[in-house]
């Protein structure tokens, strides 16, 4: 985990996790101060599990456990004092929240009426409409296709998010989107999304291309992160000027290798 201060674009190197982080089902508190993540290790007693850690280390605070993949993870209210937990409610699961929930500075609530279901959604789409994306297209089901095909789920109609910039001046005469058609790639990323930005109609008038993750920074610039990469273009209200972009790389990540890190004391308590 790595942690990044916006203002200035410095990182933080932190610890390390020798599971599988599930990053579409983690969130981060508005204060910055804590991360929840759901992970798995099937080589442990406890598979799956949901944790609250103080960035950027994953030594858990508070920790659930979940023995699947089906939902998993949660999100912060706006104000950081709530989590909706991504667990399915058994007749069990109040009481382990309020136990849970004595020690915690935060209450513990379940993630809507679907908390547990899916997988990576719906808690995904919850989190991207509050943090002001739209769902400007609703994508078809997907559909397996052969093996020879580079994919293996295609979709007839992309899921389409959007996002326009709010700045002192009014909303800009763009916005940036973000397409899902295909599901799977051989040899590649399970999700696979596409970025770029559009006119108010709809039309793309700058590609950013494959991305692992986008969004809008406070300011309006646009961030995105690919291939183990992160970018920054700086904000432009008129679209025109997206002909003359040159982005900003803000950090390659890819020369890090593991190292055992010990989290200090101030992480290991709230």
């Amino acid at each position: 985990m790595i942690s990044w201060d916006r203002g200035n674009d410095l990182f933080t190197p932190g610890q390390w996790l020798k599971h599988r982080v599930y990053e579409r089902r983690c969130d981060l508190s508005p204060d910055g101060r804590y991360f929840i993540y759901f992970a798995s290790n099937y080589a442990k007693e406890i598979s799956t599990y949901s944790v609250i850690s103080k960035p950027p280390f994953f030594t858990a605070l508070a920790m659930w456990p979940k023995g699947d993949t089906w939902g998993g993870g949660g999100l912060f209210s706006h104000n950081g004092r709530t989590i909706y937990l991504n667990h399915g409610m058994t007749p069990e699961c109040p009481k382990n929240m309020a136990r849970e929930q004595a020690c915690l500075p935060m209450s513990v609530k379940p993630l809507r009426e679907y908390s547990g279901c899916g997988e990576d959604d719906p808690i995904r789409t919850y989190r991207m409409l509050r943090d002001g994306w739209t769902l400007a297209q609703k994508g078809s089901h997907s559909k397996m296709v052969g093996y020879r095909e580079p994919y293996s789920f295609v979709k007839k109609r992309p899921t389409i998010f959007a996002k326009r910039p709010q700045n002192k001046g009014g909303p800009s005469r763009w916005s940036l989107q973000l397409s899902s058609k295909y599901t799977h790639e051989r040899q590649g990323r399970w999700n696979v999304e596409e970025a770029c930005i559009t006119n108010l109609w709809g039309k793309a008038i700058w590609e950013i291309g494959r991305v692992d993750w986008c969004d809008l920074d406070h300011n309006g610039d646009i961030l995105w992160a690919w291939a183990g990469k992160l970018w920054r273009m700086n904000y432009r209200r008129d679209p025109r000027a997206f002909k003359l972009a040159q982005p900003k790389l803000l950090g390659d990540f890819n020369h890090m290798v593991f190292e055992e890190m010990k989290a200090p004391e101030q992480a290991r308590k709230w």
